[in-house]
Parts: structure tokens; C-alpha cells; sequence
């Protein structure tokens, strides 16, 4: 799942491409009291591998291009780019 040079974070690392991992993430949620607010659920939207998009809320959006080498760039606000090494 993940190379023997990063550490799980936290109990567990997550794999963001197990579609079913992701809607258990969303129904834990839900269940803590945010199922009449789908836009703090929409908040913590990850995509991949297809959608190549991480949402962190609306002041904040960031569009994750395989294609770019890994960079992430803001869709809004200052141009900057990130580059993984």
C-alpha cells in the first residue's frame, strides 16, 4: 500500500483510490452530526485517480495533475506551484 520510507499517520494510512474507504470517511462523518450540512462533507473530497481533484472548502481549491509531474497549482488567488522531489 505505501513504500517502507513513509509512516501511517494516525491508527492507519488510507489509500485515496479505495472508493470505499473515501464513503466510509463520508459516513463517519455524517454520523457526527454533519448530515444536514453536505457542504462540510463536499469539504474533504478527494478524487483520484480519475478526478485528480482535492477540495479543501470554497476559498481553497487545488487541481492535482498526474500529467504535470505531481505539481499542485491554486485554481484561484496567487500562481504558485509545488513540485515533488
Amino acid at each position: 500500500m505505501s513504500s517502507s520510507d513513509e509512516a501511517p499517520r494516525e491508527s492507519d494510512s488510507w489509500d485515496p483510490t479505495n472508493a470505499t474507504q473515501l464513503e466510509s470517511i463520508k459516513s463517519s462523518l455524517a454520523t457526527r452530526g454533519f448530515q444536514d450540512d453536505q457542504a462540510r462533507v463536499d469539504r474533504l473530497k478527494v478524487n483520484f485517480p480519475t478526478g485528480q481533484g482535492i477540495t479543501f472548502g470554497a476559498a481553497r481549491s487545488f487541481a492535482l495533475s498526474a500529467a504535470e509531474g505531481s505539481n499542485i497549482t491554486p485554481s484561484q488567488g496567487t500562481s504558485s506551484t509545488a513540485t515533488q522531489t
